[in-house]
């Protein structure tokens, strides 16, 4: 947590790891990827140093259940040990038809979680059941399971399909694993079994366990900062996960497992230790979480630049905010309070997708400085049009926009703003660099005059009472995320090397957007168009920073910084009266 603190960009992105790492330290982490998985600004599995605590988490949940199975089938003996074994088959296999079920429909859900994946551990606990500490199996039994066992290894390594997972292609690991621990037990003198022997491979098995804990967050620091893809920092990756583990064993790992004091200590001595541990491991990942800004070695720390969530204040005038829920997204209010000014009575509403949250700093500043609260509704990946069209979520965006339109006609009135903001181009991708942001399915949107004139019919109601509305042109595109590549032990990254667009590239890119707007505008000359574009890039190849502050977080999301920058042009758009911009906290 330390490291993470010290090298991972303190900006929105590491919340997930924070909320894994807590979740790891009570054997919840599955929960927490689950739940918050499938996040729009979640980073992927393979940017969170706590990723790989899930199936540690699984296992801790799994040891709730063993008891009971332990005391059935090895404890009260008689009739019961059977019960016992016929309740263990029916776990394994409601368990193996959850994870068929799931896989397809819930992937996140059938790979994190216990029901879909007791079968496994299930599967050991029946094979120990079954063979116990070695029971005598005949030559050709164990040449079988020998041969066998290896091939399935095998045909798990090279041909295991992650969307088939875990069900049916994890069928393949398991077996695999069933007949290899069957043989290296209940045949001392097989060709595997002197195999696994070999004290190189004893002394690995002994730090597996630490070896897991270290490599996940080996690997992904390594991707924040100089990368893995070149060899040399591939084999530093293997040598730091070999290192940390072996010292974690000799000196942690292995003392607490020998310690007489320890196996001398009562139930509820150890019960309670253990307790005090998960407290005081919880309080020191709060206490790196609440430092970070004091700790991190990353410009990010300065989250007033970096982060547009960050409100200022005038004085005492400052910034309140509330959010409701609006079917699958929400409005959020940024009201001022605590100001001697008069407020205004006009509202600015703001509808769209995450870009439209950005700029909630921006929001803020309009309404310390000026009085007008506003009303941002928002669901990533549902602009309002013309946005990018993914047609897995079109249907729900549809319900989205429907019914935050329908709650902004019931209140704006004549003199009011609907601003909408949303990503109008689809984004760049480098697919040669490594570890660049993922696109997603996202294609232009195309209109034909009947469904660009159904669009324009949904707006009318509040154009023909005197509402503004104003569309916001697209905003510079970048192919990678500059929060990644703005430090010393960052930017020379491969994930930083991806060539930055050219002006002429950038207009290309948002070419579409403009004909679309152009039809729009030409349709019904009422709807206005803010093109900040030339405030952020006026230079032949837009820049993601500008004298050493972003302008931009990842590759299309404005900063802090920029939302203070934009603050007086939009102010100015919408005719309020310009004020001196308080000063950037920090900056």
């Amino acid at each position: 947590q330390l490291l993470a603190v010290l090298f991972i960009p303190t900006v929105h992105r590491l919340v997930d790891g924070d909320r894994t790492s807590a979740g790891a330290a009570i054997g919840a982490s599955n929960f927490v990827l689950w739940w918050w998985g499938g996040d729009y600004f979640s980073p992927g599995p393979e940017l969170n140093p706590f990723t790989h605590t899930w199936s540690l988490a699984v296992e801790e949940q799994f040891y709730f259940t063993f008891p009971f199975f332990v005391w059935l089938i090895w404890r009260a003996g008689g009739r019961l040990r059977q019960v016992g074994l016929a309740l263990l088959g029916l776990a394994i296999a409601a368990s193996l038809v959850a994870a068929a079920a799931l896989t397809q429909p819930y992937p996140t859900l059938s790979f994190y979680m216990l029901p879909t994946r007791f079968w496994e551990l299930g599967a050991g606990m029946l094979l120990y059941a079954v063979i116990g500490r070695g029971r005598e199996l005949p030559a050709w039994l164990l040449g079988v399971l020998q041969v066998g066992g290896l091939a399935l290894l095998v045909l798990a390594l090279v041909a295991t399909n992650p969307e088939r997972v875990p069900f049916p292609d994890i069928i393949v690991s398991v077996l695999a694993a069933l007949a290899l621990i069957t043989v290296s037990t209940c045949g001392a003198d097989t060709p595997v079994s002197r195999l696994l022997s070999l004290g190189w491979l004893r002394y690995f098995g002994k730090i597996s366990y630490s070896l897991y804990l270290w490599h996940w967050g080996v690997l992904v620091l390594m991707r924040w900062t100089v990368g893995v893809e070149e060899l040399k920092f591939q084999l530093l990756a293997i040598a730091a996960s070999w290192l940390a583990a072996h010292l974690s064993w000799r000196f942690i790992e292995k003392p607490v497992r020998g310690s007489a004091r320890i196996a001398g200590m009562s139930n509820l001595a150890v019960i309670v230790s253990g307790l005090l541990a998960i407290a005081i491991t919880i309080g020191a990942i709060g206490a790196t979480v609440l430092l970070r800004s004091s700790l991190t070695l990353s410009v990010t720390g300065n989250r007033d630049d970096w982060l547009s969530y960050r409100q200022q204040t005038l004085g005492s005038c400052r910034v309140v905010e509330d959010a409701v829920a609006i079917t699958s997204g929400h409005r959020a209010t940024y009201a001022r309070t605590g100001c001697e000014q008069p407020t205004d009575s006009r509202k600015l509403f703001a509808l769209g997708d995450s870009h439209v949250m950005v700029y909630q700093r921006m929001f803020g500043n309009v309404a310390l400085r000026n009085g007008v609260t506003s009303y941002v509704y928002t669901e990533s990946g549902c602009a309002e049009f013309p946005g990018v069209l993914d047609a897995k979520r079109e249907q729900h965006c549809r319900t989205f926009r429907d019914a935050a339109l329908a709650d902004i006609v019931a209140q704006a009135r004549k003199g009011d703003w609907l601003f909408m903001p949303g990503l109008r181009s689809t984004r760049l991708c480098d697919a040669d660099t490594p570890d660049t942001v993922i696109c997603g399915p996202t294609a232009n949107r195309t209109y034909d005059d009947a469904a660009l004139a159904q669009e324009l019919a949904r707006l009318r109601p509040l154009l023909d009472r005197g509402v503004r509305v104003i569309f916001e042109a697209p905003k510079p595109l970048f192919p990678y995320e500059p929060m990644r590549c703005a430090d010393w032990f960052n930017k020379d990254n491969p994930a930083c090397r991806a060539k930055l667009a050219t002006l002429e590239e950038q207009f290309q890119k948002r070419a579409h957007a403009m004909g679309l707007f152009a039809r729009i505008r030409a349709a019904d000359p009422r709807i206005e168009l803010w093109d900040p574009f030339s405030l952020l890039c006026n230079q032949p190849v837009c820049q993601p920073l500008r004298n050493g502050r972003p302008l931009f977080v990842d590759s299309d999301h404005v900063s802090g910084y920029t939302n203070d920058l934009l603050t007086a042009p939009f102010e100015q758009l919408l005719g309020l009266g310009t004020k001196p911009a308080a000063p950037p906290k920090g900056g």
